[in-house]
């Protein structure tokens, strides 16, 4: 296990963009005031028109810190290595653009 705090892993992984399983939520992403969403799709009754809302996801730091120590190693690496590959492709990326 990494010497890293899971929280640690898992706040990286956000600010990366890297959407991570939290709460239950499959999709938890940090928007760009540092809050936690997650996206749902919300269909019209009477059109049958779809739009996707974000979701605040309303929890105190300590629930997070909580929920963080519940994911599992695996969990965790798997965490790491998609934040690792997402900031590898983006500098790939942004060195194409110089």
């Amino acid at each position: 296990m990494s010497a890293r705090p899971k929280w640690s892993i898992v706040l990286d992984a956000l600010h990366t963009g890297v959407p991570v399983t939290l709460f239950g939520y499959e999709d938890v992403r940090l928007d760009e005031g540092g809050a936690l969403y997650i996206t749902r799709t919300a269909t019209c009754t009477q059109t049958g028109e779809t739009s996707e809302r974000h979701l605040a996801v309303d929890v105190s730091l300590r629930d997070f810190l909580r929920e963080c120590q519940k994911l599992s190693d695996e969990e965790i690496l798997s965490i790491g290595a998609s934040t690792a590959l997402t900031q590898h492709r983006r500098s790939e990326r942004d060195g194409r653009r110089r």
